[in-house]
Formats: structure tokens, sequence, C-alpha cells
């Protein structure tokens, strides 16, 4: 019984192996053609042509700043790095 239990087994594990593979566009053992469908590159030329499309009619909108609270956020977002930092290492010693 244990014998039908491992080919089971092996079987599914085989299955996966080619499922992962086909997702990731690789071919179990060797098989088929290493070039991909004209389709696949029309896909992307036309998810770019859209992307500049659309970057292209891109307007920014005026924001007013104050520039003290600019240089408080970024002291904030610093000093907030530097402890952190200063946390890890002495938790980890950066290793």
């Amino acid at each position: 019984m244990s014998g039908c239990y491992l080919a089971g087994v092996h079987s599914l594990w085989i299955e996966f192996q080619e499922c992962v593979a086909a997702q990731l566009g690789l071919h179990v053992h060797g098989e088929g053609g290493g070039r991909r469908p004209w389709w696949d590159y029309a896909i992307i030329a036309g998810a770019i042509g859209i992307f500049l499309w659309l970057g292209s009619q891109v307007m920014v909108p005026p924001l007013a700043m104050s520039g003290f609270w600019t240089v408080m956020l970024c002291l904030v977002m610093l000093f907030a790095v530097i402890g952190c930092g200063w946390w890890l290492w002495k938790r980890t010693r950066f290793s």
C-alpha cells in the first residue's frame, strides 16, 4: 500500500512542477521552443502605448506647500530612519 501512496505523491509532485513551469513560461525537460508568440509582444507594446498616451496628457496641479512643514516632515522621517537603523543594529548587529 505504501508503494501506491508514494507513486501517487510522486505523480502529484510532477504535475505540480509542470504547473509551476508553465506559469513561469518554462518548459520541463527541455520541451518546446524558446520563442514567445507574437501576441505577447503585441500585449506589451499596447500596454506601453497606453501608458505613454495617458502620461502625455498629465497636468501637474498647483500645490501650495509650506517650507517649514516640509522641513519638519523630512526631519521626522530622518529621525525615524536613524532610530530604526539603530534599533536593528542593537538587535541583530546587521547579521
